[in-house]
């Protein structure tokens, strides 16, 4: 039943980010879609809900990363910051306030983890026009944890209790990424900014 879940808000989250991406004009990356250093670290979790251990994500840009959507990211339909594991786990920081997918902070930057699934056909990094951006990977299954995400100048901050994650410091594969998200054929596919 969770199998199917997820499977049904992914192809509903796919329906959505399709149809805004009809609305949208394309806008130069800003210098926050530059990530200079990541980190993925062990802590105390700030969450109410879990005195134990946290999963600490840190990510720093070329230029300060905007608190609430700005002309770029309204111009996208997902834009984010990824952390990813060995074993095609992710942990990502994300904001597209062209759909609602979280009752956390919906329109706001906010936490999601899955696994990651090589899909060269819907997601091909070249085609007949050279070079698509497109990184030959989809979004397998997703997952709405409870974290904390924080901006400060060109560094962001997420923290995840330890449970609710499956990158962690043994497992992380440097470094983070910038990333949007394009659907194409019904795949969430991860492309370039």
């Amino acid at each position: 039943m969770i199998g199917n879940k997820i499977v049904l808000i992914a192809a509903s989250i796919a329906a959505i980010i399709a149809s805004s991406m009809l609305l949208a004009p394309v806008i130069a990356e800003p210098s926050y879609t530059q990530v200079t250093s990541s980190t993925v670290s062990s802590g105390k979790s700030g969450i109410q809900q879990d005195a134990g251990s946290s999963v600490v994500y840190k990510v720093a840009t070329n230029g300060n990363i905007p608190h609430v959507a700005d002309s770029y990211i309204n111009s996208v339909a997902v834009f984010g910051y990824a952390w990813t594991g060995t074993d095609n786990t992710f942990t990502a920081a994300v904001i597209h306030p062209s759909f609602k997918d979280t009752i956390q902070n919906p329109t706001g930057w906010h936490l999601h983890t899955g696994t990651l699934a090589v899909d060269t056909t819907n997601c091909p990094t070249t085609d007949s026009n050279g070079p698509t951006g497109k990184l030959g990977v989809k979004i397998a299954t997703i997952t709405d944890p409870i974290g904390s995400v924080s901006i400060t100048g060109n560094s962001l901050t997420a923290s995840l209790t330890e449970s609710l994650t499956n990158v962690t410091p043994i497992n992380f594969s440097p470094p983070a990424i910038a990333f949007q998200i394009e659907p194409t054929n019904g795949a969430l596919c991860i492309a370039k900014p």
